[in-house]
């Protein structure tokens, strides 16, 4: 095998669904941060605080659904 073949592991349809969501949100928390970040350090383009506490708090709900995505459900003994 050459190292430009990649290699597929087959993964149970859920798991895989879950791992693409996760996926998914983490791209738009980073988006998020991003223009957040950019606001901070170019004040010229005209952001505002709440502008910016807005992308926050969008990134970090984000981040927490992809976390609760790849959550591993847990059976109490």
């Amino acid at each position: 095998m050459t190292s430009s073949k990649k290699l597929r592991i087959k993964l149970d349809p859920e798991l895989e669904r879950r791992i693409n969501e996760a996926t998914s949100r983490l791209e738009k928390a980073e988006h998020e941060l991003t223009v957040a970040m950019e606001a901070i350090i170019a004040p010229e383009l005209g952001a505002d605080n709440e502008m910016i506490g807005d992308r926050v708090r969008s990134a970090l709900q984000e981040l927490g659904a992809a976390r609760q995505a790849l959550a591993v459900e847990r059976a109490d003994p």
